[in-house]
This record gives structure tokens, C-alpha cells and sequence, in this order.
């Protein structure tokens, strides 16, 4: 089931249409809500958003940037075209990520939004929201020229019924990103980087302290650019196994997050492998790298858990470094 709406034209038939997918998709599953303990919990999710790529993704932020957010004096209107040295081509990302969309359609309910003018990195959804259970934490992103992306995700969500909480109205100095945030079942990791600051965790922390545990993980600051975000480095398969590259950078990230205990760990040679979508427990969409051998190692490990494989190539969104989990967001509504 796919959903392509004007968000100017937001009317109560397409509400009710999803509401009934949503409860639809309860009844087939017949999986219980996540009960919240640090126990491992089977998360189930209903519904997806997503919005459509941006003409104006040759514009999109990168790593290294020099204008990365200011939170106190940031302006949500502002736009970035500091990327120009960025060789990607629109039409390029767009098929790709129709692709995406018609494999995530595949397995949930899926709202498109329509890209949003002058946020060339609107496709990026993830990073405006954090969700758990039926609380929204709507975040405040970390660079200046995203900040705008969350009021029209907020509607969204508010129309969905499900529970928000403002990060802008609850401290105007936290900023977050969720590619940032990493939720396993069990813990809920929040990945403290050049995005995500330390009075953002605070926050996601007092929302969801009732209902898991929520640890931080520091990202090294000079990693040469090669992560932006926790999600960047490091997933998870399912409640008990996290996927992360083979590289240092990786095993820095997972020595800030073993400690927890009771992880196994899945090593692959390439980073951008590690990092893959989890559906309900049954599906698994993963990047369809070159790489050879973290692909047979994805593979066999699906195999073995019973999860269905469904390869996805967004190469050209990760050249602004996009990852498969920041183009969509799961929601039990």
C-alpha cells in the first residue's frame, strides 16, 4: 500500500485509510507492543513514512562542512550549497530510491511525502523524529539548514494520534539526529557526535527512561569523516547480534557499547553494509554493496535467523552520506 499525499491537503479519509492499514497490519502479525524492559522485545511496527528525493540533492550537506549548526542562533530557513564538489545525479538517487520505496511498501504501509523546497536533504526523514512505542521525541537536528524538515513531520505524526514530545520547546539547546539513535529491543543507544549533543541524550533519556535503558555512545571526533552518525558505523541484525565494520572506527564505537552485555557481534568488511533496516523481525533490507564478502556474511547470518534479505542499492544518496535506515521512519501508530 503506498500513500503519495500533499501535506498542504492533509484530509481525515487518508488518516482513517492508514488507521485501518495500521490495525490491519496488527491483526496479521499478532505481535505484542514492546513491553519496554531491557529484556529483548520484538519490535512491530505498522506504519513507515518516507518522503521523495529532492531535485535540489546536489545541495545536500556533507561531512566536513563548515557550517554545521550554531543551536542557539540557528535559523530553520537556511539552505546549504556547500556541496558542490559533490558529483551526484537526481535522477540517479530517484530511481534508486523508488526502489527502496516499492521494497519497504513490500512489507509495511508506507507514507510518501513530497520533498520539501529549499531542504535539499529532505529524503533523510529519520533524523526528525526518534520513536518509541507510541511517544514521537521530534528532535532538533544538528546543522542549521535541516531544522526546518521536522514542522511538517511533526503534522504528520500528529495526525497519526501518537504521543510528541518537542525537543525545540522542551530545551532549545539540544540538538539530536536520528541516524544518531539506535533502538535493539533492549537498550536504546544515542550516539554523541557532531549532530547529536550531550543535552539532546538528556532528553531522549528522561522521555524513554521508564521504558528502556538509553546509553550513550560517544563517536570518535576525528574519525577522517567516515561516520556521521552512530547508525553510520553500527545496526543491529536483531535483538542480540549488531552488525559493525571490521575497521578500527568500528571497533571504537562497539567498545563504548559492549559494556551493556549480551550482544553478539557481526563484523563486515564494509562499513556501509553494516548498516541495515529491521522490520518486524522477519525482514531485513540491506545495501547492495560491491563487496563480496560482507554480503555472503550478511547473507549466511540471515539465513540462519530466518530473516528475508532484500537487497537495496542507494549509492547515490550515500555519496551525501545517506544510509539505507536515514530514508525512512517505523512507527507503531
Amino acid at each position: 500500500q503506498n500513500y503519495i499525499i500533499n501535506e498542504r491537503r492533509l484530509v481525515m479519509m487518508t488518516m482513517m485509510s492508514m488507521s485501518a492499514a495500521a490495525t490491519l497490519m496488527r491483526r496479521s502479525f499478532r505481535l505484542p507492543r514492546p513491553s519496554f524492559t531491557t529484556t529483548a522485545v520484538s519490535r512491530h511496527y505498522t506504519i513507515a513514512l518516507a518522503r521523495q528525493v529532492s531535485p535540489q540533492i546536489e545541495n545536500a550537506i556533507v561531512m566536513g562542512d563548515d557550517d554545521v549548526a550554531d543551536a542557539a542562533a540557528a535559523s530553520p530557513t537556511i539552505t546549504s550549497d556547500s556541496n558542490s564538489n559533490v558529483a551526484i545525479s537526481y535522477n540517479i538517487a530517484h530511481e534508486q530510491h523508488e526502489v527502496y520505496l516499492k521494497t519497504l511498501r513490500s512489507i509495511l504501509p508506507t507514507l510518501v511525502l513530497p520533498p520539501l523546497p529549499n531542504h535539499p536533504d529532505c529524503v533523510f526523514v529519520e533524523d526528525t523524529m526518534v520513536a518509541l512505542g507510541d511517544t514521537v521525541v521530534m528532535t532538533r537536528p544538528g546543522h542549521a539548514s535541516r531544522q526546518g524538515e521536522v514542522s511538517s513531520m511533526r503534522t504528520i505524526v500528529e495526525q497519526l494520534g501518537m504521543t510528541i514530545v518537542d525537543m525545540e520547546k522542551e530545551d532549545s539547546g539540544a540538538t539530536l539526529d536520528g541516524g544518531d539513535v539506535l533502538y535493539t529491543g533492549r537498550h536504546l543507544y544515542v550516539g554523541i557526535s557532531e549532530r547529536t549533543n550531550d543535552l539532546g541524550f538528556r532528553l531522549l533519556q528522561k522521555t524513554f527512561k521508564d521504558r528502556t535503558k538509553v546509553i550513550p555512545v560517544l563517536l570518535p571526533a576525528n574519525n577522517n569523516n567516515q561516520a556521521l552518525h552512530l547508525k553510520s558505523v553500527v545496526t543491529h541484525l536483531d535483538e542480540e547480534t549488531l552488525l559493525a565494520p571490521t575497521s578500527d572506527l568500528g571497533a571504537d564505537v562497539l567498545s563504548n557499547m559492549l559494556d551493556s552485555g549480551g550482544y553478539e557481534t557481526l563484523r563486515l568488511p564494509s562499513m556501509l553494509a553494516c548498516n541495515v533496516v529491521v522490520l518486524n523481525d522477519q525482514h531485513v533490507m540491506a545495501q547492495d554493496v560491491d563487496c563480496e564478502e560482507s554480503k555472503s556474511i550478511l547473507t549466511n547470518a540471515c539465513q540462519e535467523r530466518s530473516l528475508q534479505l532484500h537487497w537495496v542499492n542507494t549509492s547515490e544518496l550515500a555519496k551525501v552520506d545517506g544510509a539505507l535506515s536515514c530514508c525512512s521512519v517505523l512507527l507503531n501508530a
